[in-house]
C-alpha cells in the first residue's frame, strides 16, 4: 500500500508519540533484586534510565533503615558522595558529574547486608536532569522469611551450571548421533559395492 507524504508523516508522528508514551510508563528508576532473605549480603543493582529529552546528571539514593552498606560499585565516570549518620552508617549515596543521555540507562551497584526482620523496605530515590528538573521515585525491596522460596546465589549459580551442562550434553548426543548415521551409511554403501556381481 502506497501512502502519500502527509499520511506517512502522520504515521511517523503517531509512532513517535506512542514510543514516548510507553517510555513514560516503564522508564523509571528500579532496583534488583526485588525479593531477598533476611540477614544476608546482597548486591543491589539500581537501574537509572533517562526518559526526558535532557540527560540525567545526578542520582541520589536514600538507604532504608536496617540496610548496612559495605561497598559501592566503582564508577570512574561519576563522582560519588556518601552521607552517614552519627553512628557512621551510610544513609544516602549521591552520584554526580556524569551523564545518562536520553533513551539510555546506566546501572549503579551497592553491596549491602539485608535487615534481619522481614517486610517491605522502601528506597527513596531522586533523579536530576541537566535542565534542573528532577523526578522522585520509591523503590521497594521485600525481605521474606528465611527459606520462603527465594533462590540463594549458590542455587542460582548451580542452576545455570546445570543448564550449561545439559546444553553441552545434548549437543554432544546430537553430534554422536550424526556420526553414527554417517558411519552406518558408509558401511551400507561399502557392502553394496562388494556384493555387486562382476560383469
Amino acid at each position: 500500500m502506497h501512502l502519500p507524504h502527509a499520511g506517512l508523516c502522520k504515521v511517523y508522528a503517531s509512532a513517535w508519540i506512542l514510543l514516548l508514551t510507553c517510555t513514560a510508563v516503564w522508564a523509571h528508576m528500579d532496583i534488583e533484586p526485588k525479593m531477598t532473605l533476611p540477614n544476608r549480603w546482597e548486591t543491589f543493582v539500581v537501574s537509572v534510565p533517562t526518559e526526558t529529552d535532557t540527560p540525567t546528571v545526578e542520582v541520589q539514593l536514600m538507604i532504608p533503615e536496617g540496610f548496612e552498606v559495605e561497598a559501592v560499585g566503582h564508577r570512574p565516570d561519576w563522582d560519588m558522595a556518601i552521607q552517614r549518620n552519627q553512628q557512621g552508617i551510610v544513609r544516602a549515596i549521591v552520584w554526580s558529574g556524569g551523564q545518562i543521555p536520553p533513551l539510555t540507562f546506566e546501572e549503579f551497584k551497592i553491596l549491602a547486608k539485608v535487615p534481619k526482620g522481614p517486610g517491605s523496605y522502601e528506597w527513596q530515590a531522586r533523579q536530576r536532569y541537566s535542565g534542573e528538573q528532577d523526578s522522585a521515585w520509591t523503590l521497594r525491596t521485600i525481605v521474606q522469611e528465611g527459606g520462603s522460596g527465594v533462590p540463594t546465589q549458590r542455587a542460582e549459580e548451580a542452576l545455570k551450571t546445570a543448564q550449561v551442562a545439559m546444553t553441552v550434553s545434548l549437543l554432544a548426543v546430537g553430534i554422536a548421533t550424526v556420526l553414527i548415521v554417517v558411519t552406518l551409511v558408509a558401511i551400507w554403501q561399502g557392502g553394496r559395492g562388494k556384493r555387486r556381481p562382476a560383469e
